[in-house]
């Protein structure tokens, strides 16, 4: 079905399937009102919606990348204007959120550390109150 590896575009088309799914997932888990995962799960039900939320954004920023990587191919060039129209609407469709809101998506990811910036660690550390206990292990 994918040529071997050797076609530009399905290898494309491949990845986005991934990135697809890894978003379905990701959207779908922290609505589930999973209790304890065993031994993975340290820190409970709050922190892993956030896992989720932040692996999202990630795949988001992904996705975009290679919808944008698969709008340069020149196989892709080649059979745009054979898409159907179902098809054709749905890649439009994504480029048009992703120009609407590429910004906010970008932002989001910085502020819940899909992209694990400092100034996101400064805002919470500066927004911790004393209430709030932790703890850091350092091995």
């Amino acid at each position: 079905m994918f040529l071997g590896g050797t076609s530009p575009i399905l290898n494309h088309v491949a990845r986005l399937s991934v990135l697809y799914e890894d978003l379905r997932i990701e959207h779908a888990a922290p609505l589930m009102k999973v209790g304890k995962l065993g031994e993975i799960d340290t820190v409970g039900l709050d922190y892993r919606v956030m896992y989720f939320i932040r692996r999202a954004l990630t795949t988001l920023v992904e996705f975009r990348g290679g919808l944008n990587q698969l709008h340069r191919l020149r196989e892709f060039k080649n059979v745009k204007a054979k898409l159907t129209k179902k098809d054709a609407d749905y890649i439009k469709a994504a480029n048009l959120f992703f120009e609407k809101h590429w910004q906010r998506i970008n932002e989001l990811r910085n502020e819940f550390g899909g992209h694990f910036q400092q100034a996101a660690v400064t805002f919470a550390t500066s927004n911790v109150g004393p209430e709030v206990i932790s703890k850091v292990t350092w091995d």
